[in-house]
């Protein structure tokens, strides 16, 4: 496969460039939303993403390099709401390890997104025979599994990265 050119590259980014401010312009609902703050209490903006109806903060905690429990556990003590985890972070024991210390807690007090990848031919940059519908299913109940829920608020099919994967 031939890579894209530099006339293609500009002409593509400003087609996606346009298209950005043009969604923008034409934006109905208000994009930021601040939750009522109490006595002592920070302020935490959220938006909703897009048309799924999950709301989730701005600032959210990526776990793919935390192997720590503790450091998970005091930031959803100290209120953070969502955290992005993946099956392959930390060898694989990440997901458990967040499992872990969402046990006990009220389902509603927390939002998960995880991601998992299928096979892919490093030679042709094509999805190998073994990446199956069967294939993403069991990745999936995997990490239902690791993490003890029984669904993840996002799930990612993580790392495409070439146009012809996605047709």
């Amino acid at each position: 496969m031939k890579g894209m050119g530099r006339r293609d590259f500009l002409k593509s980014s400003v087609a996606g460039l346009g298209g950005f401010i043009y969604l923008s312009s034409n934006e109905k609902r208000p994009l930021r939303m601040v939750e009522d703050k109490k006595e002592g209490e920070k302020k935490m903006v959220y938006r909703v993403l897009g048309k799924t109806g999950i709301k989730l903060p701005v600032i959210t905690m990526g776990v793919m390099n935390t192997d720590n429990p503790n450091l998970v556990k005091a930031a959803l003590n100290a209120g953070m709401f969502h955290l992005d985890t993946a099956q392959t972070y930390q060898r694989g024991t990440n997901e458990a390890m967040i499992g872990e210390e969402l046990k006990g807690r009220p389902r509603d007090s927390f939002a998960i997104s995880t991601k998992a990848r299928l096979s892919i031919d490093q030679k042709t940059g094509l999805y190998s025979e073994e990446a199956t519908e069967e294939a993403y299913t069991k990745k999936i109940d995997t990490s239902l599994k690791s993490l003890g829920l029984d669904y993840v608020d996002i799930y990612h099919h993580h790392g495409l990265w070439v146009r012809e994967t996605v047709l």
